[in-house]
């Protein structure tokens, strides 16, 4: 039986990794599916990009059956060439995505398993039962016609597609004991990140880690965002006492924003450097000791708190925004909490 690994982010593949360590599985007894256009696997691993086929899945609107399942068509004969038509085990981070849903729904998906992916898998929001509603009750009438048409895509929350999995619910694996604390914690597995040797070299006080807030419409009000990174910046770099400034943008975040992070800082007389897209960052903090990371809400902050660096979050400077406000009362990823624990 294959294990088949979906990897869209640095994380979801260093967790992926630790698995495949941690079950022995050789060469051939695994593959991952790639989306997002993630490119860090190397050429002779087996892997299977779809990005291009997500991106197609995503855009489209709820009820077009037919143009989902000639997608989902396409899904399933490059899995069956690359797993050689065999059953596999999945290990995906959420099934809230309709190229993760037709994986999970694929008839030879013997066993479905989550992995973790930054905020998802410390949020309550990812075990919770929905409430009954009228758009509740709507979407599950969709769900079952859906179902029937065989397009696997239901617009599930994760409870709901539990239930759905029934006997096919496998572990969910975490690299920290914080991690899935809502779920059954007898088939919760907490792993180490395995260091890899990093061509790259860091040359800073501090560190800034950003997320695409803007972007995803998390931020409604773009001067206080602005301003919320000059304070930033201000405090920590007043901390470090030094004058070179490190940051990690998102992938998702704009030209313009990017740009305007950056005069900031030189404005303010400090030299920023751009940590690139391609490095790590999960193994940039492996494999160093004590730096001075800090940003708002990104789950990229915990981890780096997790592996021993020196961590602050200036999530309050972002929750005067009301659109933040709303977007975390949904998503109740408690990083003060984490950090403080």
């Amino acid at each position: 039986m294959k294990a088949i690994f979906f990897v869209h982010t640095h994380i979801t593949f260093y967790v992926s990794k630790a698995i495949i360590k941690s079950l022995n599985l050789r060469s051939q007894d695994y593959l991952f599916i790639k989306s997002r256009n993630y490119n860090n696997i190397l050429e002779d691993v087996n892997a299977v990009d779809l990005s291009e086929i997500n991106e197609k899945l995503k855009c489209l609107p709820y009820c077009s059956f037919k143009s989902r399942i000639e997608l989902i068509k396409e899904v399933d004969e490059h899995v069956e060439s690359a797993s050689d038509g065999d059953t596999f085990r999945l290990f995906v981070p959420h099934i809230g995505d309709p190229l993760m849903q037709a994986l999970a729904r694929h008839s030879k998906c013997h066993e479905v398993n989550f992995i973790e992916e930054g905020a998802n898998c410390y949020s309550k929001e990812f075990f919770r039962q929905p409430g009954f509603s009228i758009k509740q009750m709507i979407k599950s009438i969709l769900n079952f016609v859906d179902v029937h048409r065989k397009s696997r895509y239901g617009l599930y929350k994760q409870f709901e597609f539990e239930k759905e999995l029934k006997g096919r619910l496998g572990r969910y694996y975490t690299i920290s004991h914080k991690g899935f604390q809502y779920a059954d914690t007898q088939n919760v597995v907490v792993l180490k990140l395995i260091p890899e040797e990093l061509d790259y070299t860091l040359e800073s006080d501090a560190i800034i880690v950003l997320e695409a807030a803007i972007e995803n419409g998390q931020i409604g009000d773009q001067t206080l965002y602005f301003e919320s990174v000059r304070q930033m910046v201000d405090s920590v770099m007043a901390m470090a006492g030094g004058n070179n400034l490190a940051v990690k943008f998102h992938p998702a975040q704009s030209f313009q924003v990017k740009e305007g992070v950056m005069k900031i800082i030189t404005d303010m007389g400090f030299t920023p450097a751009v940590i690139p897209s391609e490095i790590p960052f999960e193994q940039l903090l492996l494999n160093s000791k004590n730096l001075r990371v800090a940003g708002f809400t990104t789950s990229l902050l915990y981890y780096a708190k997790l592996l021993g660096h020196r961590v602050i979050s200036y999530e309050d400077l972002i929750l005067r925004d009301d659109c933040f406000k709303r977007f975390r009362t949904y998503n109740d990823f408690d990083l003060k909490g984490l950090l403080n624990s």
